[in-house]
């Protein structure tokens, strides 16, 4: 874990430690979403073949193969850029701050001092009950980065669909009382 990070690790900087997001997590709860934007999509199609138009015609079945090849290409390329992004997403934190490395082509480092954390919150959604995994994510929030994001995106610092998030939490929660204390 140590190796993912020490580029960006200042001379007395440790790793306390480092985690993955849950693999099955990750595909299965974006896998689930995807399945009811397919399922929007076929109904709003049915409608076409069950309501005819002034003349009196509805569409050929045919056309429904249309919904099913557009939703196989964005299956391939969500699994294939969720892949990319799952092998370089790391979660990490020292005994100075929180770091995030994450990534699809190149990768990215997003740090946030312990002692500047104002706030920890835990996010059990109902997709990680429904996985059953026992994940969640861990958002922090700061002054300059605050955690009310706009509804449906990420907070900027969060260590997403991670294993046992309350433990995790607590141990953080530790840490960022250790170096508030220094």
């Amino acid at each position: 874990g140590v190796v993912m990070f020490e580029q960006i690790l200042d001379k007395d900087e440790n790793i306390v430690e480092t985690f993955k997001p849950n693999k099955f997590r990750l595909f299965m709860g974006n896998f689930i979403g995807s399945l009811f934007l397919f399922a929007f999509a076929i109904v709003i199609c049915c409608l076409g073949f069950f309501i005819p138009d002034e003349m009196g015609n509805t569409l050929d079945p045919i056309w429904l193969l249309i919904p099913f090849g557009v939703y196989l290409v964005y299956l391939g390329l969500m699994f294939l850029f969720l892949s990319l992004w799952y092998n370089k997403t790391f979660y990490a934190f020292t005994n100075k701050r929180i770091i995030i490395r994450t990534g699809i082509i190149g990768v990215d480092f997003k740090a946030l001092d312990l002692k500047m954390i104002g706030a920890v919150d835990v996010n059990v959604s109902l997709m990680d009950k429904i996985v059953g995994k026992n994940t969640g994510t861990l958002r922090f929030g700061s002054m300059s980065s605050p955690m009310s994001v706009p509804a449906g995106s990420q907070s900027l610092y969060a260590f997403a669909y991670i294993q046992n998030p309350y433990e995790i939490y607590k141990k953080v929660k530790e840490a960022i009382e250790q170096s508030k204390n220094q």
